[in-house]
């Protein structure tokens, strides 16, 4: 009896224990579900806190770049082309961070370490675009460089904020943020042509200037070997015509050279004055819109020089107009003349090679002044030998010639209002030229 009593209390204590056993399972199962809410809830207000300290971190790139005191900063476009390749591979880690993250929210930690990750480069990458607008030669795109960067940053915080309310969107505003950036790198690349064909400037400026000086000096001697081949094989009216006309090429040409020089002294002194220790050559890049300017003039005083040999050679030949002669003259002292304003710029008002330049430039004015009334007097006498005796000319012969002389008027009218046409498209283009180079 005493056995089955222990027996009995033994069974007694067992289903006492099982129901502590099965009230502690219960309890266990309650505190895990408990600590379960509790971890997701503390990794999501992580994840929160997170997006919100990313989006300061673009508030505060967007709130500096607008700062007057960053326009000091510089930054070369080469260094911005490096950071491009890390963002696009972190946007895209986002992407597959975020979308682990709707699959399973325990993914959080990876969504937070990448959305700190994008927000930080980012934000530097945008800070290091608006130093290196600052260094852009054409204002018009630095600015609109830095506009695109405050759009590519005002995505990025759309961008944050679709994440933190998981809206249906995030993927979506997440592609648009890299296709934006995309945009962005673009522009900078531009910007890196650009500054590259500053870079080259500085020695282009010698190149250019020495190439107008052999241009000039190889018309000149071209211009006096045709005077004295004239001289020798022509005779009578054909000589008188050709030596005038050469004569005064070559007086033009001696002036042009003149005035070359002087423009080389001025700009000599404006390099030694403005470029302190640096050298020539990071003088010109420094001021590349005044270097253009005198790569541009020296271009078409170049030009000029071929085209004035041209006429002169097609004239004294016999197979050139006097008319082209005096375009060619008229367009070399006007090419010279933007020489010398590109040359000026930066002179100062006292400097005596400034004053000197000036009375070269007008010699230069009356020299072709002295072409134009030259080539007008000769074509007069070439006319006047070629007048037509009509004095033995019957009725018929002379209706006939009156015909034909009134159809060569319309003619010659029809095709001068043409050319007029013709010039006027030519100069539209050419502006329009210059303006796309500007």
């Amino acid at each position: 009896m005493a056995l089955e009593g222990d027996i009995h209390d033994l069974l007694a204590q067992k289903e006492e224990l099982d129901l502590k056993i099965e009230k502690l399972e219960v309890e266990v199962e309650r505190c895990r579900s408990e600590m379960n809410t509790y971890a997701d809830t503390t990794l999501h207000e992580l994840l929160l806190n997170c997006i919100f300290k990313a989006e300061d971190i673009m508030q505060y790139s967007l709130s500096t770049i607008d700062n007057p005191a960053i326009s000091d900063l510089t930054c070369t476009p080469q260094y911005l082309e490096k950071l491009e390749d890390p963002i696009l591979k972190s946007l895209d880690a986002l992407d597959a961070a975020y979308t682990g993250y709707i699959c399973d929210t325990t993914n959080g930690k990876v969504l937070i370490k990448n959305a700190i990750h994008v927000a930080y480069i980012l934000g530097l990458y945008i800070i290091h675009a608006k130093s290196t607008s600052n260094t852009s030669i054409d204002i018009a795109l630095g600015d609109k460089f830095t506009d695109e960067c405050k759009q590519l940053g005002l995505q990025s915080l759309s961008m944050f904020n679709h994440i933190r309310d998981k809206s249906p969107v995030t993927m979506g505003q997440i592609n648009e943020v890299k296709q934006h950036f995309k945009k962005v790198c673009e522009i900078a690349t531009t910007l890196s042509t650009i500054q590259g064909n500053v870079e080259v400037i500085g020695s282009l400026v010698e190149t250019e200037l020495l190439s107008m000086d052999k241009a000039i000096e190889e018309a000149a001697n071209r211009i006096q070997d045709m005077l004295e081949k004239s001289r020798a094989a022509d005779s009578g009216l054909k000589l008188e015509v050709n030596g005038k006309i050469l004569d005064s090429c070559t007086e033009l040409m001696k002036c042009i050279r003149k005035l070359v020089k002087k423009s080389r002294l001025l700009q000599a002194e404006i390099v030694e004055q403005g470029k302190g220790t640096a050298s020539a050559t990071e003088f010109y890049k420094r001021n590349h819109q005044w270097s253009e300017g005198l790569i541009s003039a020296a271009k078409a005083v170049a030009m000029g020089a071929n085209l004035l040999l041209e006429a002169a050679d097609k004239v004294v030949a016999g197979n050139g107009k006097f008319e082209q002669l005096v375009v060619a003259s008229q367009g070399i002292a006007a090419s010279t003349a933007q020489l010398v304003v590109a040359s000026r710029v930066k002179a100062s008002r006292n400097s005596n090679n400034l004053t000197a330049l000036s009375e070269a430039s007008r010699d230069v004015t009356q020299a072709t002044g002295s072409v134009v009334a030259i080539a007008k007097n000769c074509s007069q006498l070439i006319e006047e030998n070629d007048d037509l005796d009509i004095s033995g000319l019957r009725l018929h012969q002379a209706k006939r010639l009156e015909m034909e002389a009134q159809v060569r008027v319309l003619e010659l009218e029809q095709a001068l209002e043409t050319e007029r046409l013709r010039l006027a498209a030519l100069r539209r283009y050419h502006y329009q030229l210059e303006g796309e180079k500007e």
